[in-house]
């Protein structure tokens, strides 16, 4: 059972979409080209629940289907009706059908989009929409990838994206113009949210669950780290475990929190994998960040640029590739880590950069001089009572 630390515990709400009588089933079956697409506009592309064609499209609170039929197109489809909220967009198992410059537009309260295919699509030139209050599920299963390159957008309302599904949703945003959604939430699988600029604002992000396979992914393509500005990281009431967490594909980068974080402290008790790190630069300097019961081997990097970043409840990182602490800011080991602690690179910001570790957990002296100069430190930090001599050398 986790620790008593102070932590955001969310009780995940359940919204009902109400469906009109009268919605409708649409299936995508192109016969008419406009150029090299076939357009969504067009009736002639779509058969309804009675197979009958040139009868209209998918209207707000209907469902559309696409790549279930034999006479799907992989061809792209052209610029959806972005008023026309719909209660579910269905893609495969079929052919995956890809987008053209359009954004498909989903109903909160509905069943979101579900990306049945077996097959990865990243060649998908579209964007998504979002209308009303309440959750929009984006189930991505198979344990494939489905990418929409272009905008992550809400019309109206205040809807929570939901990530469902062992596999990962890819939002390739091309700058921070192109999203405004309040609130995502990852229950299963992995959702990648890192765009051109790198930075989202004004966002929450939220474990929720206990699926283990739950990962904030990042640096898809020629992407970077992932800064949440004036964001929050929370946690529902369901997570337990210690596997959920954030990915960088190992290209080595971090996740960032920078601005006026929601919480204070910001808890995190999941893991970084492969070489994602984390950097802790909030607007004040009274903002802390808390590791707490997690345990990770990530070879990344871990910046405390101001503020304090501090490891709690057998929290560690037993294999990064560098520690960086800013003047005035403090990394913290409360109690002794449940594995060894170890950085092979220590860097402190002169005499002021602070690192605080209890005097039951061994460690290694303090660099002489405290300076802006790197110091590698070959010791771990261990709770053993038999202490590992320091080895340190100056970095040139």
């Amino acid at each position: 059972m986790f620790c008593s630390l102070r932590s955001a515990i969310l009780f995940a709400s359940v919204s009902a979409a109400a469906v009109s009588a009268f919605a409708e089933t649409w299936y995508w079956s192109p016969t008419v080209k406009s150029g090299s697409n076939y357009p969504w506009q067009n009736a002639a592309n779509w058969l309804n629940s009675a197979n009958q064609r040139n009868v209209g499209y998918p209207a707000a609170g209907d469902t559309a289907v696409l790549g279930d039929t034999a006479s799907s197109s992989g061809t792209g489809t052209h610029t959806p009706d972005s008023n026309r909220a719909l209660y579910e967009i269905r893609i495969g198992p079929g052919k995956a059908v890809g987008m053209n410059q359009g954004d498909y537009t989903l109903a909160a309260g509905g069943r979101g989009l579900q990306y049945l295919a077996n097959s990865t699509l990243t060649g998908n030139w579209g964007g998504m929409r979002f209308a009303g209050d309440g959750d929009v599920p984006i189930n991505v299963s198979n344990n494939v990838t489905f990418a929409m390159q272009m905008r992550m957008w809400v019309n109206s309302g205040s809807p929570r994206i939901v990530k469902q599904g062992k596999g990962e949703f890819v939002c390739y945003n091309q700058n921070a113009a192109n999203w405004n959604v309040p609130e995502v939430r990852v229950q299963q699988g992995a959702i990648d949210c890192s765009m051109d600029s790198g930075t989202i604002s004004n966002c929450r992000f939220m474990f929720d669950g206990n699926d283990s396979s739950q990962r904030f992914t990042m640096c898809y393509s020629n992407h970077k780290g992932l800064n949440l500005n004036n964001c929050g990281l929370y946690a529902t009431n369901g997570v337990a475990n210690t596997d959920h967490g954030f990915d960088d594909r190992g290209k080595g980068y971090q996740v960032s929190f920078t601005g006026t974080q929601k919480l204070n402290p910001t808890v995190f008790t999941g893991k970084f994998y492969q070489k994602a790190g984390l950097k802790w630069n909030p607007s004040s300097a009274d903002s802390v960040f808390i590791y707490s019961n997690g345990v990770s081997a990530a070879a990344g990097v871990v910046t405390v640029a101001k503020g304090t970043v501090k490891l709690a409840n057998g929290a560690s990182f037993t294999n990064l590739a560098e520690l960086q602490v800013s003047a005035g800011a403090v990394f913290e080991i409360v109690d002794a880590p449940s594995e060894s602690f170890y950085a092979a690179l220590l860097t402190l910001g002169g005499a002021t950069a602070k690192i605080k570790v209890p005097a039951d957990v061994n460690s290694p002296a303090s660099p002489e001089p405290a300076s802006s100069r790197s110091f590698r430190t070959a010791p771990r930090l261990s709770s053993g009572r038999e202490p590992k001599g320091p080895s340190r050398s100056a970095a040139s």
